[in-house]
């Protein structure tokens, strides 16, 4: 695990320079793919030998009817699958559904613990503005006062927009979960890590 906490603090670093460089615009014209992007480039940038066991957009299972993908996929016991999360302000500054956010970071934790081996070791990156983090803030499972949750799926969702975009929510509903989070703050964004188990 020592690798991949190395890795989330050259991605925050990476985060931090580029910020530097391009400002308060570098939030509005990135995508989550370069977000993918940064952090498979951050995990070999801590060790060369994964060079060749960084996957991005690995192909996994059927079991939501089609076939899945993860974010990242890091081919070493007892393998390592990181979902990444980017939400971006949007750049005329109009409102954002940030149900719809929260229900889809929802349903990235269910993909995790629905498609990912029992044995390994599951993660969800959130990049997001501070409004975005305030959103999230009192709800069920996303406390930033302490350092882990558990509960069922279903105890996260507070709204029906949130569990619309979860998929098969009947199914993963009652499904037992633990969060532990860690958060790192800069000036245009936060860097939170989710552990999932």
């Amino acid at each position: 695990m020592k690798f991949l906490d190395n890795a989330f603090n050259r991605f925050i670093k990476l985060l931090q320079k580029r910020i530097a460089i391009y400002g308060e615009r570098f939030t509005v014209l990135s995508q989550e793919a370069l977000m993918s992007f940064l952090f498979g480039h951050s995990i070999v940038d801590v060790n060369k030998d994964f060079l060749n066991k960084v996957f991005v957009e690995y192909p996994i299972e059927t079991k939501f009817g089609s076939r899945d993908k993860i974010d990242i996929y890091i081919d070493v016991y007892p393998g390592y699958y990181v979902e990444i999360k980017y939400i971006r302000p949007i750049p005329s500054g109009m409102n954002r559904p940030l149900p719809q956010h929260r229900g889809k970071l929802i349903d990235d934790v269910s993909k995790l613990c629905m498609l990912a081996p029992p044995e390994s070791r599951k993660y969800l990156l959130l990049i997001a503005d501070e409004e975005f983090i305030r959103h999230l803030y009192n709800k069920p499972g996303f406390i930033f006062k302490g350092v882990s949750w558990k509960g069922a799926i279903g105890d996260l969702v507070v709204n029906k927009t949130e569990q619309q975009q979860i998929r098969n929510f009947k199914k993963i509903k009652e499904r037992e979960i633990e969060l532990v989070i860690k958060r790192f703050s800069n000036k245009f964004s936060n860097v939170v890590i989710l552990s999932v188990s």
